[in-house]
């Protein structure tokens, strides 16, 4: 490759500096020039790279105050690099691009579209990386440059670092009460040599650049901080605002929504494209910065995390609560276990009702107690916006419901679990609610073709009567701040929001096998449709059977173990 030249302008700092050095290693000449100097007669048209990085890590109200003048220095970059036939241009951008989204399904790929909020300061990195883009490849011309824009996860450095790094560098942390989304770490470094590696490349586009694994922000700031106070968004936001207001904090209060929700990205396409991938993990990365810093307790930092926050050491500890939620509170009977793999994938759909996602909970319960293993539920977004809510279900390994999530799961060998009418199923009104309803455009079925699993049903009933709906209050405000249809009342919701002792009883079914069907049948929606319709047609057998059996809400097994199974059989089969 006949480069020889290249230059790194912008905000040069410590990744500039370390950036510099990784070139020079590799026998490329590097010229630095910090803003205000542009590269205007710099020499070497006609070969030079350029790395320009647009903005100080810094959210403070003077940096950002700056944007416009940033913006403006950029593009007397890009167009000298026009004039000056140089040959590429990368950007330094970041992550949180994707913005923090309870929606985000964790390791983000470059396609996937932003939800930052219009408003929010960090579309700084969507504006300038919309610039170069425009400048690369204008509407009318061939590209006169080639661009690149490497999405930065958390760099852990004391002045290149953002949010989440200066929060673990301090003596005092305050992070969000009720929430543990898992973060991405990367060494200054690693961050340098994804940039490095950039700017010697020639795929163009955005980037992702992360290190491998994951660390929960929790864990994070136990190892790092000495003094911790959790404190709610709703109270912590307007707080953070007001101080950065005054000049007394660097980040405004949105910068918080970073250690709220999940925004971790996928760097496959970096390691293909560019042939960068880091040296150390997330965790390793975590506990260089804390032994660089000479604070914290690094040895607390484990090794490895569950990508998606599943937390063993939790659910051991709350194992007496939910077995007695299983075994005392709602007096579970549990049918067919024999019928739950013992490690191979699977999906196993379930009715769900009662509008908490308590059956998810006993569900796990009894397998883990079985077989061992942990069931995945696939979660609607909206429930992880609540506080302590969205880390409980986390922590029992719950995973924001995708297509995307099923598929790496599954891959994983993981027995994953989904209640297959959503929302609208947990909050079916008391009357009719054993009814199976719209099972969200079968989604289910398609998961388990593409992936060739087998579907294994499962009937409940006792969770309708834990907070039977007899009521509705359509409210906007209530479908704009907890996602929910509708404000439910039932006997104790909302004034006594605790659920009726009722008796449960859970039917595992026999496995419907997905053999006959090649993963290209999961876009054909009639062989869709019809693999739905006989797992929903086996599920509302079942309940039926089992209501006609049932004498009362609150007492009495309807199991009958000593019996023929063949009566239970002619239900799944008929």
């Amino acid at each position: 490759m006949n480069v020889t030249r290249i230059v790194v302008a912008g905000y040069v700092g410590d990744l500039a500096r370390a950036t510099s050095e990784a070139l020079l290693k590799r026998g490329y000449e590097v010229s630095l020039l910090p803003y205000p100097r542009l590269p205007e007669g710099a020499g070497g048209e006609g070969s030079s790279r350029i790395l320009c990085i647009p903005f100080a890590p810094s959210m403070s109200r003077r940096a950002l105050a700056r944007k416009e003048e940033d913006l403006a220095r950029l593009r007397s970059v890009l167009e000298w690099a026009l004039r000056s036939a140089v040959r590429r241009v990368v950007l330094p951008s970041h992550a949180i691009a994707y913005g923090a989204s309870m929606k985000n399904p964790g390791l983000l790929e470059e396609g996937r579209p932003t939800l930052l909020p219009k408003t929010s300061a960090d579309r700084r990195w969507l504006e300038a990386e919309n610039m170069l883009f425009s400048y690369s490849q204008p509407p009318s011309n061939p590209p006169q440059f080639s661009a690149a824009a490497i999405r930065l996860c958390t760099v852990l450095h004391p002045e290149e670092g953002d949010f989440a790094a200066k929060m673990l560098a301090g003596k005092t942390a305050v992070p969000m009460a009720g929430y543990d989304p898992q973060l991405q770490f990367m060494s200054l470094e690693d961050a340098a040599e994804a940039l490095a590696c950039a700017l010697v490349a020639d795929a163009t586009g955005i980037f992702n650049a992360a290190a491998e694994g994951t660390v929960p922000i929790k864990a994070a700031v136990k190892a790092a901080v000495p003094v911790r106070i959790p404190v709610n968004g709703v109270i912590q936001k307007p707080i953070r605002t007001m101080l950065w207001r005054a000049g007394w904090t660097q980040y405004p209060g949105e910068a918080a929504d970073r250690i709220k929700y999940n925004w971790t990205v996928s760097s496959r396409r970096a390691q293909d494209e560019l042939g960068f991938r880091a040296q150390m993990t997330s965790s390793q990365a975590l506990k260089q910065y804390l032994a660089k810093l000479g604070k914290g307790r690094p040895k607390r930092v484990k090794d490895g995390y569950d990508e998606f926050g599943l937390d063993i050491e939790y659910m051991r500890r709350w194992a007496w609560w939910f077995e007695f939620l299983r075994k005392v509170y709602w007096r579970a009977e549990i049918e067919g276990m024999e019928h739950i793999p013992t490690a191979e994938p699977a999906l196993l759909t379930a009715n769900h009702r009662g509008f908490m996602p308590f059956d998810g909970v006993i569900h796990r319960s009894a397998i883990l107690e079985a077989k061992k293993r942990h069931i995945r539920f696939l979660v609607i977004p909206s429930l992880f916006k609540f506080p302590f809510l969205s880390d409980f279900l986390i922590k029992q390994g719950g995973v924001v419901a995708s297509q995307t999530n099923a598929n790496k799961l599954f891959a994983r060998g993981e027995l994953v679990g989904i209640f297959p009418e959503g929302i609208n199923g947990a909050f079916r009104m008391f009357k009719g609610a054993y009814k199976i309803g719209e099972m969200s455009r079968n989604a289910f079925a398609r998961m388990a073709i593409e992936n060739g699993v087998p579907l294994i049903p499962a009937a409940t009933i006792g969770h309708v009567e834990i907070f039977p709906i007899l009521a509705r209050v359509n409210s906007s405000f209530v479908v704009r701040h907890t996602g929910w249809p509708f404000l439910p009342i039932t006997p104790t919701f909302p004034l006594l929001p605790i659920p009726l002792p009722t008796k449960w009883h859970i039917r595992y079914l026999e496995p419907v096998p997905i053999s006959g069907y090649a993963p290209s049948d999961a876009t054909n929606p009639k062989v869709v449709n019809e693999l739905a319709e006989t797992v929903r047609d086996v599920m509302q057998r079942n309940i039926d059977e089992m209501l006609r059996r049932r004498k009362h809400i609150f007492f009495g097994n309807i199991f009958d173990h000593r019996k023929d199974a063949s009566r239970r059989d002619s239900a799944g089969t008929g």
